[in-house]
C-alpha cells in the first residue's frame, strides 16, 4: 500500500503533461509556422530535468 502514493503521483503526471505533449506541440509549429519547435520544447523539458536530478537524494547511508 505505501507504494499506491508515488504511484498514483506518477500516473497522473503522466496522463496529464505526457499525453497532451503531441496536442501543444503541433498546436505550437501550427502558431509559430517554425518546424523546430518540438527540438526547443524537448530542450526546455530536459533543462527543467536538471534541477530535480541534482536536487535528489544520493541514497548513500551516512
Amino acid at each position: 500500500m505505501r507504494w499506491t502514493g508515488p504511484g498514483l503521483a506518477h500516473y497522473l503526471s503522466n496522463a496529464v503533461f505526457s499525453a497532451r505533449a503531441g496536442l501543444i506541440i503541433t498546436e505550437a509549429v501550427r502558431r509559430a509556422g517554425n518546424l523546430d519547435v518540438p527540438a526547443r520544447h524537448a530542450a526546455a523539458a530536459c533543462a527543467l530535468s536538471v534541477p530535480a536530478l541534482l536536487g535528489r537524494p544520493s541514497g548513500k547511508a551516512g
